[in-house]
């Protein structure tokens, strides 16, 4: 975590980082130590390391390859560096312009932090092994499938209209225990969940598997698409991991979660921290109920922040078919995910399979996609048509 992080009125918009190191070889000198060293996981505009042993501190422009030194580090050079980078900004530094110094805060909104903390995906394998996942699945109706291939996008969905009522809130009661009274508080923060999309995956070892094929593929008249992953394209707003399952008594008798609990720790001393400034982690967690789904979780954040490179997407909106709650989604072209689509298993109970098989594959040539169709090995589920 950095020491001090200097923000012109929120935490989102943040103009200079500063680190204190104690000796003066823990300081990077070349450019392109310090670009590795802190560029590559903050979005300031300004770098700045002090030494404490040589009270002196050095600071680096970014898109700049120059450093400058000083003997000095008080808060008249604190001013002169943010006003220099504020100026290149083409922002006016004014005296009642309202900075505010956040300490430790950097890290824990950090999204490459939040990658880091999360980590790889993991699956089992044949021998009930966990080991790294190359490949994820998911189940779908036909409709779905055909939906995306004609438009060659994938429809990402917002929470507030999953099956689980406290998708997106549930890590956050955990961190602030509090009930699902319908307060103001509990209003907003379902307001701001509207800017987290997902799509959920299971791992490879569950494809053209029967429980999964009746729960989730249209009662096995649907499909199962393998996806691989694309590694380079885990970035910017899109984040890939296993959900988390915690026991809701956790929340009075003490959270096992490491990563949980630096946000519990964090909110005690952020006691104002909008649910908005969160880091992306806490939508990758749900009830142990939840645990036989196992799920793998794709989630773009969407929302207006400075972390980010990439813009947000525009929201649509539908009324969900099971709830009919109106819930946002976006469609994100297929080539900006980070997942290639392999196969497409065809459900052990779908009609005229052989001839979806022959159409499906013609589609998926003109559309230019790569991928294979294939039958279900399951022949025991009955289907009077075949």
């Amino acid at each position: 975590m950095f020491d001090v992080v200097v923000s012109r009125y929120t935490i989102e918009n943040i103009i200079a980082i500063f680190e204190i190191k104690l000796k003066s070889s823990n300081v990077p000198y070349a450019s392109n130590t310090l670009t590795d060293y802190v560029f590559k996981n903050t979005t300031a505009s300004l770098f700045v390391i002090y030494d404490a042993e040589k009270k002196s501190y050095k600071y680096h422009q970014k898109n700049k390859e120059n450093f400058i030194k000083t003997k000095s580090f008080d808060l008249i050079d604190i001013i002169n560096a943010i006003e220099d980078i504020s100026k290149a900004e083409k922002h006016e530094l004014k005296e009642n312009d309202n900075l505010k110094f956040f300490r430790n805060t950097e890290k824990i909104l950090d999204p490459e932090w939040c990658r880091e903390q999360l980590g790889v995906i993991t699956c089992m394998n044949e021998h009930s092994e966990t080991i790294e996942c190359q490949e994820i699945c998911r189940y779908s109706s036909l409709d779905s499938l055909f939906s995306s291939l004609k438009y060659k996008t994938i429809r990402m969905n917002g929470l507030p209209g999953m099956n689980d009522r406290n998708e997106g809130l549930f890590a956050w009661d955990m961190i602030y225990k509090l009930d699902n009274t319908d307060n103001e508080e509990n209003k907003k923060r379902r307001r701001e969940i509207n800017n987290a999309f997902i799509v959920s995956y299971s791992s490879s070892n569950l494809k053209d598997n029967l429980t999964q094929w009746r729960l989730y593929g249209d009662d096995a008249k649907g499909v199962c698409c393998v996806y691989s992953i694309l590694e380079e394209k885990l970035n910017d707003r899109f984040f890939l991991h296993n959900v988390r399952y915690i026991k809701e008594s956790e929340k009075n008798e003490g959270i096992s979660d490491d990563l949980l609990n630096l946000f519990l720790e964090y909110s005690k001393e952020h006691s104002d921290l909008s649910y908005y400034d969160l880091s992306p982690a806490i939508f990758f967690y749900k009830p142990n109920a939840y645990k036989s789904e196992d799920e793998i979780r794709l989630l773009f954040d969407n929302k207006k922040t400075s972390a980010y490179k990439t813009p947000q997407y525009d929201k649509q909106w539908v009324l969900t078919n099971a709830n009919n709650i109106p819930n946002p989604y976006i469609d994100i072209p297929i080539d900006s995910i980070p997942l290639k689509l392999k196969e497409i298993i065809l459900g052990p109970n779908m009609n005229d399979v052989d001839t979806i098989q022959a159409q499906l594959e013609t589609l998926l040539e003109q559309q230019g996609i790569d991928a294979a169709v294939i039958l279900s090995n399951i022949d025991s589920y009955r289907n009077p048509t075949r």
